[in-house]
């Protein structure tokens, strides 16, 4: 999506969807994704470098092709997730940046596949994993994990700040909240 202020609303979208412009809307959707790409790094739902502003509410995320690479969403824009209904990746949500909230979402049963990209040949999930940012919300969720944590803070890709987890139901994982 490149048009600042489309909304997408009512669509089965049988593909990845990736917003890059201001202040998208999509509402409604399902989104399943596509094959399996060769590289690592996809997600069914991308936010990426102009998509601030964002809001995806009533959506369901339920991927056609499960990978060992596949998330949800991965996001480095800020913006809304409210209502999302994530299931069958292997992170629900994957975060990068500032200011993102993610309120009465389902975050749940992720899957473990094999993969070379692990030590120990399978992947790890988690229904949310925060690699850097600042002004995160997450709040009035049920979130049951996947694999290795429901919430994980890993500073991967630099620091993280200003987080606020409320109000959420959390459940799954080697760890309900994981700290790096």
């Amino acid at each position: 999506v490149t048009t600042p202020g489309a909304v997408i609303d009512g669509l089965d979208i049988a593909g990845y969807l990736t917003i890059k412009a201001a202040g998208v809307t999509v509402r409604r959707c399902i989104v399943r994704g596509g094959p399996p790409a060769t590289q690592g790094g996809n997600a069914v739902v991308s936010i990426v470098s102009g998509g601030a502003g964002f809001l995806i509410e009533d959506v369901s995320i339920i991927p056609a092709y499960p990978n060992d690479r596949l998330n949800g969403i991965n996001v480095n824009q800020p913006g809304m997730i409210r209502r999302a209904d994530i299931s069958g990746t292997v992170d629900g949500v994957m975060v990068y940046g500032n200011g993102l909230t993610i309120e009465d979402s389902y975050l749940h049963d992720f899957v473990t596949l094999p993969t070379t990209t692990q030590r120990d040949g399978k992947t790890h999930n988690d229904a949310i994993q925060i690699q850097a940012g600042s002004g995160i919300v997450i709040r009035r969720n049920t979130i049951k994990g996947g694999s290795t944590s429901a919430i994980i803070i890993t500073q991967d890709a630099g620091t993280v700040g200003d987080l606020t987890i409320d109000d959420n139901d959390i459940d799954g994982g080697a760890a309900s909240i994981n700290i790096v």
